[in-house]
C-alpha cells in the first residue's frame, strides 16, 4: 500500500514538472528578441529562414550580421484638411440639422442587502447576524422593508437592534421578522443586528430579504378655456355729451373659446347711442361674439350719453362654454363743465395814463377744466403797456395759457394799456378750454378824459374777492395841469363790506370809523403824483364801493369830486354762478352802448 502511494506521488511530481517546462517555453516564445521590432512606422525586419529567437545558431552556418540600427522616426504630423469646393461650402446656420438629444432619464434606486454571520459556533450558543442595507444609487428608495426568515425550529429571537417593526407567521414553523425602514436616501445605509439561539446539532440557515418601492409621477394638463374682460372708460365726462366705452375680451388659453357672450349693465343716467358691433339685446346690453381663437382679442366699442351728474358705474360680464367667465367694472364721473370770464376796468381815466383791465377766469362747473386759454385783442388805436405773469403779446393779441383749472377755482389776470386821446374804451376777453368750452365778456365803458385839474386814479390787485381775503388799493393823486396845488389832502371812504388793515402815504392817515383822512402835503407840482396805499380785508359778500375825494381846503372851491371803484365779494360757501347784473356796473351816463366787443377809442 505504501509503495502504491509513493508511485502516485511520483507521477504527480512528474506531471507538475512537465507543466512548468511547458509554461516556460510558451513564455519565452511570446517574448520579442531585442532589435527584431522597430518603432511604429518602420518596416518589420524578418529573421533568416529557419532561425528562432530561442535557438542558438546552427553549427557551420555563417555568422548573422547584426541588424541595422533603427533611426528614430519623426513625430507624426496630421495632414492639413482639404478645402471643400465653393459649391459645397456653406456658412454655419441655426437651421442645420443636429441629432436630437434624448432627455436624461431620472436615476433609478438600487438597494443592496448584505447578510454576515459566523462560519461556525459551538452548540447552544448565540448566533449574531448583521444585516446591512445600503442604497448604492443616486435616487431615494421609498418604503424599504427588510424581512428576515428565522431558521426552522427558531420561533423568536434573542435580541435585535433595532427591534423589528412586527413579526409574522406566514405558515407553520416559519417566522418572519420585519423592519420597516421608510425612505433610504441616496448613498445611505442602515445596519440591523439580530441574535438567535438555535437548538440541536444541525447546521443553521438564516435568510434575509429586502424590498423597496420606486415610481414616477407625471402630470398631463387638460387645456381649460380661460377668458379675461376689461372695460375702459374716461375718468370724467361732461353732462349731456357722448362717452366712449371700450371693452376687450381676451382668450388667455391655448384652446378656442366657444359661444362667447358679453353683457353690460348700464346704470341709470347712461343711455346707449351706438355700438360697434351693435348689441343683440338692450337690457342688459348683450353681444354674441361666437368663437374666439386661442390668445386672440375681441374689441367692442359702445357710445353712450350721460343724462345726470354723479359717479356712474357700469359692469361687464363674459361667459363661454366650459365654465369660463370673467367680470370687470368701471366708473365715470359725470359733471357740469362751465367756463366763465369777466373783465373790468376803471370808469374813467386820463388820456396817455395807464388803464388797468382786470380779467377773471372762473370754473363754475363740477369738473376740472383742462387746457384753458385766454386771449385779448388789442385794437390799433390802443397801446399795450404790460400784462400779468404768463401773458405774451402775439400779433395784436395778449394771450395766457392757464393749463388746468379745478372746479370752483378762478384765476386773475391783468392787462395794462394806454389810450392816446379822449374817447371811450372797452375791453373784450375770450376764454377757451377742452370739450369745446368757451366764453366771452366785455368790460363796462371807460371814459378817456383830458383835464387840467388834479384827478384820482384807483388801482387794485384783485377784482374779485372771497370773504376773509385781503386786497390792496393804490390811490394816486395826479396833477395834469400847469399850476401847482398847495396843501392837497385825501379822504378815503372804505365800504362796510371791508375792514381797514393798513394805510400809508406821503403823509399820516387819520382813521375815523370807515373813513381815512390823509394829512395835506405841502405842494403837488404840475405833472407829479402822490401815491397812497390802503389795505383791506373782505368781511361779507356783496358789492363793495371804495370812494375817494381830494381837496385843498379852500372855502371858495367847488364841492369835491368823488372817484369810486367797485369790487365784488363772494360768500364763503360758493361763488356766484352768474356775473353781477349790468345794473351794478359802473358806467357813465353819457357812455354809448358798444356794438362790438373790442377795445375802442373814439370822440
Amino acid at each position: 500500500m505504501k509503495a502504491w502511494l509513493r508511485s502516485v506521488r511520483w507521477m504527480q511530481g512528474l506531471a507538475l514538472a512537465g507543466l512548468t517546462a511547458a509554461l516556460v517555453v510558451a513564455v519565452s516564445r511570446g517574448q520579442a528578441v531585442p532589435g527584431q521590432l522597430s518603432e511604429c512606422g518602420e518596416p518589420y525586419q524578418a529573421m533568416p529562414p529557419g532561425s528562432s529567437p530561442s535557438e542558438p545558431p546552427m553549427v557551420g552556418a555563417p555568422p548573422m550580421s547584426p541588424p541595422a540600427p533603427v533611426s528614430p522616426s519623426p513625430p507624426f504630423t496630421p495632414p492639413s484638411p482639404t478645402p471643400l469646393p465653393p459649391e459645397q461650402a456653406g456658412p454655419f446656420g441655426p437651421g442645420l440639422p443636429f441629432p436630437s438629444v434624448e432627455p436624461t432619464s431620472p436615476p433609478v434606486p438600487m438597494v443592496r442587502l448584505r447578510l454576515r454571520a459566523p462560519a461556525r459556533v459551538e452548540p447552544d450558543k448565540e448566533i449574531e447576524y448583521r444585516l446591512t442595507v445600503e442604497n448604492v444609487s443616486r435616487a431615494d428608495a421609498h418604503h424599504v422593508l427588510v424581512r428576515n426568515r428565522l431558521p426552522r425550529g427558531v420561533d423568536k429571537h434573542v435580541r435585535a437592534e433595532p427591534e423589528p417593526t412586527r413579526q409574522t407567521k406566514p405558515k407553520d414553523d416559519v417566522t418572519d421578522l420585519l423592519w420597516e425602514l421608510g425612505t433610504l436616501k441616496a448613498g445611505q445605509s442602515k445596519e440591523i443586528v439580530l441574535a438567535i439561539k438555535p437548538k440541536g446539532m444541525e447546521d443553521v440557515q438564516n435568510r434575509a430579504y429586502v424590498q423597496f418601492e420606486h415610481g414616477q409621477r407625471v402630470t398631463t394638463r387638460i387645456a381649460k378655456p380661460g377668458v379675461r374682460v376689461k372695460i375702459t372708460v374716461p375718468a370724467q365726462a361732461v353732462l349731456h355729451e357722448s362717452i366712449l366705452f371700450r371693452i376687450e375680451v381676451v382668450n388667455t388659453e391655448a384652446v378656442p373659446l366657444r359661444n362667447v357672450i358679453l353683457s353690460e349693465e348700464l346704470p341709470a343716467g347712461l343711455e346707449l347711442v351706438s355700438g360697434k358691433p351693435e348689441p343683440n339685446g338692450e337690457k342688459p346690453l348683450t353681444w354674441k361674439l361666437g368663437d374666439v381663437p386661442p390668445h386672440q382679442t375681441r374689441l367692442i366699442e359702445c357710445e353712450v350719453i350721460s343724462k345726470k351728474e354723479g359717479k356712474l358705474s357700469t359692469k361687464v360680464k363674459v361667459t363661454a362654454d366650459g365654465g369660463a367667465s370673467a367680470t370687470d367694472s368701471a366708473a365715470v364721473t359725470v359733471g357740469k363743465a362751465e367756463l366763465k370770464i369777466t373783465t373790468s376796468g376803471p370808469p374813467r381815466r386820463l388820456a396817455n395814463r395807464p388803464i388797468p383791465f382786470h380779467i377773471t377766469v372762473r370754473n363754475l362747473g363740477s369738473l376740472p377744466l383742462t387746457n384753458v386759454q385766454v386771449s385779448d385783442e388789442l385794437p390799433r388805436d390802443i397801446q399795450f403797456v404790460s400784462a400779468s405773469p404768463g401773458g405774451r403779446r402775439e400779433s395784436g393779441f395778449v394771450r395766457w395759457s392757464l393749463g388746468s383749472l379745478p372746479a370752483g377755482e378762478r384765476r386773475s389776470l391783468l392787462m395794462v394799456v394806454r389810450a392816446p386821446k379822449p374817447g371811450w374804451c372797452w375791453n373784450e376777453a375770450t376764454a377757451r378750454a377742452d370739450n369745446n368750452l368757451s366764453d366771452k365778456n366785455r368790460s363796462a365803458a371807460t371814459r378817456i378824459e383830458s383835464a387840467g385839474s388834479p384827478v384820482i386814479e384807483i388801482d387794485k390787485d384783485l377784482d374779485l374777492l372771497d370773504v376773509g381775503q385781503k386786497a390792496r388799493y393804490t390811490i394816486r393823486l395826479f396833477n395834469p395841469g400847469k399850476a401847482n396845488i398847495l396843501h392837497p389832502y385825501l379822504l378815503v371812504t372804505v365800504p362796510d363790506e371791508m375792514s381797514i388793515r393798513d394805510k400809508r402815504g406821503p403823509t399820516t392817515g387819520q382813521q375815523q370809523g370807515q373813513n381815512i383822512r390823509f394829512d395835506p402835503i405841502e405842494v403837488l407840482n404840475h405833472g407829479e403824483e402822490a401815491a397812497y396805499v390802503v389795505e383791506v380785508e373782505a368781511m361779507k359778500s356783496g358789492e363793495a364801493r371804495l370812494r375817494v375825494q381830494w381837496s385843498d381846503g379852500r372855502q371858495d372851491a367847488s364841492p369835491p369830486e368823488t372817484w369810486e371803484d367797485k369790487t365784488i365779494i363772494l360768500g364763503p360757501a360758493h361763488a356766484p354762478k352768474e356775473p353781477p347784473p349790468a345794473s351794478l356796473q359802473v358806467r357813465d351816463k353819457d357812455a354809448p352802448t358798444p356794438h362790438d366787443f373790442s377795445l375802442r377809442v373814439g370822440p
